[in-house]
This record gives C-alpha cells, sequence and structure tokens, in this order.
C-alpha cells in the first residue's frame, strides 16, 4: 500500500521538497533558544527541526565532531522555511559533544545562554 501524503521532517528535507511549516504550527517558540540531545540524526534530528519550524533556535548536540551531509541538508532545509512573525526564522546549528560529561554539557549550556541570553 503506498501514501499520498506529502513527505515531512526530515525525510522531506533530504529529497530537495520546497520547505512548509508542518510541526507545532499550533503554537510560537520565536525568540526561543533550544538545545536537543541526540540532534545529529533520527528521533533527535527530528525533534529539533519541529522546534525550528515553530521558530526557536536549536542547537542540536551530538557526538561526532562536525555534523554529517544529511544534517547539513536539514538545516539548509530549515533555513529556507517561510519567515515567521515578520522576518524572523528559526534555526539549527550544531554543537559537538558528549551527554556522558557532566562539565562539558555544562559549559556548552551556559556558552549558549550567554550567547542569546538564555536558554528555555
Amino acid at each position: 500500500m503506498t501514501s499520498n501524503a506529502p513527505l515531512q521532517g526530515v525525510a522531506a528535507a533530504l529529497t530537495s521538497t520546497v520547505p512548509i511549516r508542518t510541526a507545532l504550527t499550533q503554537f510560537s517558540l520565536v525568540n526561543h533558544v533550544a538545545l536537543v540531545t541526540g540532534g545529529h540524526r533520527g528521533i533527535g534530528l527530528e525533534i529539533a527541526l519541529g522546534l525550528t519550524e515553530a521558530g526557536a533556535i536549536v542547537y542540536c548536540l551530538d557526538l561526532p565532531l562536525k555534523p554529517d551531509d544529511e544534517w547539513l541538508k536539514v538545516q539548509a532545509y530549515a533555513s529556507d522555511l517561510p519567515a515567521l512573525s515578520g522576518d524572523y526564522r528559526g534555526r539549527l546549528e550544531y554543537v559537538p559533544g558528549d551527554v556522558t560529561d557532566q562539565e562539558g554539557i555544562w559549559k556548552i549550556a551556559e556558552q549558549i545562554a550567554a550567547r542569546h541570553g538564555r536558554l528555555d
């Protein structure tokens, strides 16, 4: 059985689909800052993209030192989403880190909070 439903989320980003807002459109996260662990792929990246669609600046934290090409495609897709609230767009950022290193995670969180004045 095949589905005629449009692709959404990361699947849409990886197939060069025109960016549209689909997830979390019933509320706004404009000017909010999020940190998503495991944000390099899978559920973590899906959550990060959904938060970005709602307008958040989302930091994806994961083990690889640099994001791979698929993550970069999702980031580009997110940057092409229609603007919210004037010309404002959420965005995806990548930061390497290991959640088992508690001091390192606190340092990353403090740096993000210092950069944006908050971390939601």
